[in-house]
């Protein structure tokens, strides 16, 4: 009788073994950048453990950080780390909410993604109340966001980057008119470009100052 404890087999390394890892002097600098933009974030901690294991097996650079650039997250919003690792460990949350018309409601969501747009952070997710995609500016949650029960599934077409894109056809444009001081306001003035809006009785703007018009989809 074959005693089947005593077999033994071998497997060659190559055929489960990840191809060795490294990267270019380039790219050693843009991963330094980037944990350097989470130090005052959620994922601080973890990028600076990811940084420490890179350099421990060789393939990051000790100099790799060595750079006059230091970029970083800085927002105002109170839930900008609740909400991050919301989406992170896929917890859904509930939050106020105050929309665009000035309506206040309790909002119930599963979080896919966030990113910056126009200037502010919003949170992607799909609303089991709604039972929609919506998108939620930070600035107008009322409320700190709150963990939920339950688990979900992120779409694997889910795009955050084309989400966020979509925003531009949710708002009609409309002209906004910014008064800035002669001789003042250099970066505004490169991005005016906007076409006056004929039906806008505005007052001339008062001596010394220039009126410059925009195309927005958000006022704010």
């Amino acid at each position: 009788e074959q005693d089947n404890s005593l077999q033994r087999y071998r497997i060659r390394s190559e055929e489960y073994r990840l191809p060795e890892v490294s990267f270019t002097p380039a790219e050693s600098a843009v991963l330094a950048l980037a944990a350097q933009m989470w130090e005052q974030a959620s994922l601080g901690s973890a990028a600076a453990r990811a940084l420490r294991k890179l350099r421990a097996r060789g393939v990051l650079a000790e100099d790799a950080a060595a750079s006059p650039v230091h970029p970083a997250i800085r927002t105002a919003d109170p839930n900008f780390d609740k909400v991050f690792r919301a989406v992170t460990n896929r917890t859904p949350i509930t939050f106020g909410y105050r929309a665009s018309n000035g309506t206040e409601s309790s909002r119930s969501v599963q979080p896919w993604g966030m990113g910056s747009r126009y200037g502010h952070w919003y949170l992607v997710g799909w609303d089991t109340d709604r039972n929609a995609e919506r998108w939620f500016r930070l600035s107008r949650m009322t409320t700190d966001v709150s963990a939920a029960r339950g688990s979900y599934s992120v779409p694997q077409d889910f795009d955050i980057h084309a989400s966020l894109a979509s925003l531009d056809t949710v708002f009609a444009p409309v002209a906004a008119a910014v008064d800035v001081r002669a001789g003042a306001g250099a970066e505004l003035r490169l991005r005016a470009g906007g076409s006056a809006d004929p039906e806008a009785a505005l007052p001339s703007p008062p001596s010394g100052w220039d009126r410059l018009w925009f195309t927005v989809t958000d006022l704010d």
